[in-house]
C-alpha cells in the first residue's frame, strides 16, 4: 500500500480537519487538500510528547542570557562613550553570568530528547533550576553593581 492509499483509507472513514485551513478532508483521495492545496501525509505522533517543562527550562536560560546580553552591550555602549561611563568590573557578573548560562542554553537545546525521557520530578527540577539561575544572576548583578 502506498502513502497516497494509506492516507485515502485512513480519511475515507474519519472526518479530520486539514491542519492548515481546517477543511475537512473526509473522503479525500489525493494527498494535497483541496481548499489551500498544502501536500498532507499520515504520520504517527506521540500523544503527550512531555516537552512543556523543557521549553519552561529552555526559557527561563534564554531570558537571562538576553538579560545579561543587553545589559553587557548597554555597559560596553556606556563605557565607550560616555565620558563617566561604568568600569569593566561593573560588567563582571553579567560576563560570568553568561559564561555559565549561555552554554547551558545550548545544552539545553541541544538535550530535548534526553530532558523528555527524565522523570517528572526530575524534568521540574531542572526547569526550577534554570530559573532560579537566572533570578540569581539577575539579583547578583543588581546587589554587585551599584
Amino acid at each position: 500500500m502506498t502513502d497516497a492509499e494509506a492516507l485515502a483509507a485512513f480519511l475515507a472513514e474519519r472526518h479530520v480537519p486539514c491542519p492548515s485551513c481546517r477543511y475537512d478532508l473526509h473522503g479525500l483521495r489525493g494527498t494535497r487538500c483541496p481548499e489551500c492545496d498544502l501536500g498532507l501525509e499520515l504520520r504517527v505522533n506521540l500523544e503527550d510528547p512531555r516537552l512543556g517543562w523543557w521549553l519552561t527550562a529552555v526559557v527561563g536560560l534564554a531570558v537571562g542570557v538576553g538579560f545579561q546580553a543587553l545589559l553587557l552591550g548597554y555597559f560596553v555602549c556606556l563605557h565607550f562613550f560616555s565620558r563617566f561611563g561604568p568600569s569593566v568590573t561593573d560588567a563582571a557578573p553579567l560576563m560570568v553570568g553568561l559564561a555559565v548560562e549561555g552554554p547551558a542554553l545550548v545544552a539545553g537545546l541541544r538535550a530535548r530528547w534526553w530532558f523528555r525521557r527524565r522523570a517528572w520530578w526530575a524534568r521540574v527540577g531542572l526547569a526550577g533550576l534554570c530559573w532560579v539561575a537566572t533570578l540569581a544572576s539577575a539579583i547578583l548583578f543588581f546587589v554587585l553593581v551599584r
